[in-house]
């Protein structure tokens, strides 16, 4: 089967995405609406903390983030843009706790759907969290060519912020 704009959607470019809490500047979080000829729309973006409001982990806007917005709804003009941005500025707060809150996409007008990727957790910290990878040559004799990727989650514990989780590590290998 073929893409056609019969398919078309407008969603975040990923799930998730990690910012640092004392950033000193703005952030742009891609929307993308995806056609084959493009066409006029517009949705609407919300930003919802309830699903981390007894986690101790929950962000506030005002406190943790400011929205740079001057409207919560995003516009995709035929012919001019495919991709408009959700502005939001981190705030140096005190605590040593990552905070998260998530931007929902809703209330779409135009001739298409809301993607996969209709929501996106947004987590403010101190830029420990995130996903890292690393690679090195196998130390292999008759292996020079092999390279060896490990692709790693690093969290904080949310009872204890001094304490750091490895998770999801990953080997790949080419060569």
């Amino acid at each position: 089967p073929m893409f056609t704009d019969a398919d078309a959607f407008v969603a975040f470019e990923k799930e998730k995405i990690n910012v640092t809490k004392n950033v000193g500047r703005e952030v742009r979080i891609p929307v993308s609406l995806v056609s084959i000829s493009g066409f006029d729309a517009t949705v609407d973006f919300e930003i919802d903390t309830i699903a981390y409001e007894n986690t101790g982990i929950g962000a506030k806007e005002g406190v943790n983030f400011i929205v740079k917005n001057e409207t919560k709804t995003l516009t995709f003009k035929k012919g001019e843009n495919m991709t408009d941005y959700i502005v939001i500025e981190p705030i140096d707060f005190s605590g040593d706790l990552d905070v998260t809150f998530d931007i929902k996409l809703v209330s779409l007008k135009g001739d298409c759907s809301l993607g996969a990727y209709n929501t996106m957790a947004v987590t403010i910290g101190d830029g420990l969290s995130g996903t890292y990878k690393a690679s090195a040559p196998s130390p292999f004799e008759g292996q020079e060519d092999v390279v060896n990727t490990w692709t790693c989650e690093v969290r904080k514990d949310r009872s204890n912020p001094n304490m750091l989780w490895f998770s999801q590590i990953v080997p790949s290998y080419t060569g």
